[in-house]
């Protein structure tokens, strides 16, 4: 399973293709006027085309594809909101009581998403992120077109969060500038908290004042005790400009690029597609908007698919198994006879031929022995690996030669490795298990690669 990363505007399409081997590929598509429009994807066949074009003429993919999407931050609303103490699992029903006072949308017309970012003795903290429905169902059904499958929708500001505002309790600034507009976010754990939209023309940027008021209002209103520091700005910024509102601010000014972030070194891959980086990235308080029923469709897909491939794969050993075992059986008793045969037409002869071509014939027929307890040894073996299932790996390929093999895999965390390797090295049937100390650092969809000794 290949994932990739989306975003879009009303102009463009942004694909981000993470080859664990190869750095990163990226490709970017012009959008023709009405596709998208205010956000929502308006024809929904058109922008599933260019979504396939890229993925089978650009990427070359041709295997499962799953996407993380984050919308367009204008059609994306953020709010910290304080509710009584209830159960997890009844937030969103206490927040819908409630909303009439605390939010201005009407809940109905939405998708939401809650996350619960602190507690006190009789308090909920809550950061609730909404997006319009007509935009999420639209955005699934492009998808769902392409014959692809989306796994997670988060926003811009979420995504950008996740890689800059990492730094435990500290309260960071981001602004991403791009097509005229100043995307102003205010983030910390990970969160995004708060962001706004301003509009920047080549002679006015009223850039500054707009930050300012958001930092205070924010601030002022939301954590009195929070002094800012740095500011992130992201987009094709003049020199100039960085440092006259370095000045303006009094804050720290930094500006990532794509190859800083990722760790390239050197990349001419656009600050664009800093966002589509950011929703790779894990954090304990994930965003999806997509509905429970889409998520629950999803995950139902996603196991039937691995049953069917680890089903398929079994049949296909199992005759392939069978074939060796049958070939082997029957070439064994063709030789012992002919061996036989032989031994008396030879008795006519002198001792020591007979004694010379028995030997021989006897050694040969000792390493075909031999050659069918290996392979029911590998059967064991075999067995033993796709018996054991573990929950996110996925199993690719397994290959088996005497008393050695490899087992290859896409892991969707370390945790997941940890445990692989525990299985491994209590199993009686494993002499040794090698791991290369890469492995252990896997995150999301990452390949690994196990050598071994049997016994």
């Amino acid at each position: 399973m290949t994932l990739i990363t989306l975003t879009y505007s009303d102009r463009e399409i942004n694909l981000l293709l993470h080859r664990k081997e190869n750095g990163f590929v990226a490709n970017q598509a012009e959008l023709e006027k009405g596709i998208v429009e205010k956000g929502i994807i308006i024809d929904t066949e058109k922008f599933s085309k260019v979504l396939t074009n890229i993925v089978k003429n650009k990427f070359k993919i041709r295997s499962q594809v799953v996407f993380h999407c984050a919308i367009p931050e204008e059609k994306s609303y953020i709010q910290i909101i304080q509710i009584p103490i209830v159960p997890e699992d009844k937030i969103k029903q206490a927040i819908r009581w409630q909303s009439k006072s605390l939010l201005t949308f009407d809940i109905e017309n939405v998708y939401i998403d809650t996350q619960i970012i602190s507690r006190s003795v009789n308090r909920l903290k809550v950061l609730i992120t909404a997006t319009p429905k007509i935009l999420i169902n639209n955005l699934i059904e492009s998808i769902k077109q392409s014959k692809y499958q989306l796994e997670r929708i988060d926003t811009r500001s979420g995504a950008l969060a996740r890689l800059f505002a990492t730094t435990p309790h500290e309260l960071v600034v981001l602004s991403e500038i791009h097509d005229k507009k100043a995307t102003v976010i205010l983030a910390k754990n990970g969160i995004a908290r708060l962001s706004s939209i301003t509009r920047l023309t080549e002679n006015d940027r009223p850039f500054v004042g707009k930050v300012k008021e958001l930092i205070e209002y924010y601030t002022h209103r939301k954590e009195k005790d929070k002094k800012i520091n740095k500011l992130y700005i992201i987009g094709n910024i003049e020199k100039n400009d960085i440092e006259q509102w370095e000045k303006s601010f009094n804050l720290e000014i930094i500006k990532p690029s794509f190859a800083s972030i990722s760790g390239l070194g050197k990349s001419d891959i656009s600050d664009k597609f800093i966002a589509n980086y950011g929703l790779e990235k894990d954090s304990i308080q994930k965003v999806n908007l997509l509905p429970q029923k889409v998520v629950n469709e999803y995950e139902k897909n996603n196991n039937l698919l691995q049953v069917r491939h680890i089903l398929g794969f079994m049949s296909f050993l199992m005759v392939l198994l069978s074939l060796i075992n049958v070939y082997f059986i029957f070439d064994v008793e063709n030789k012992i006879s002919d061996s036989r045969g032989k031994t008396i037409q030879v008795n006519k002869s002198t001792s020591t031929q007979i004694n010379a071509q028995d030997i021989n014939k006897l050694s040969k027929t000792v390493e075909q022995v031999k050659d069918i307890t290996i392979t029911f040894n590998q059967s064991a073996l075999l067995k033993a690996i796709l018996d054991n299932e573990i929950q996110g790996f996925d199993l690719t390929e397994v290959d088996i030669t005497n008393h050695q093999g490899t087992i290859k895999g896409i892991v969707d965390s370390r945790s997941t490795m940890l445990k692989i390797a525990q299985l491994l090295e209590t199993n009686k049937l494993f002499k040794s298990i090698f791991i290369p100390v890469a492995s252990y650092g896997a995150s999301s969809d990452s390949s690994v690669e196990i050598k071994f000794d049997s016994k």
